[in-house]
């Protein structure tokens, strides 16, 4: 759903799980830049919101 670089708005989805499978859909808790992505977490640079200055 997002890749390193992408800039995410909070409230905005993030992830979701594979189709046929068990999961939730996640959803930014911040607004910014993401900057890394594992296994277990997206991480977000903490920044304004997408379109905004």
């Amino acid at each position: 759903m997002v890749a390193a670089g992408d800039r995410v708005a909070a409230g905005q989805v993030i992830g979701r799980p594979p189709e046929g499978k068990l999961g939730a859909v996640v959803h930014a808790s911040v607004s910014g830049t993401v900057v890394a992505i594992t296994d277990q977490a997206i991480h977000i640079a903490c920044g304004p919101e997408p379109g905004g200055d």
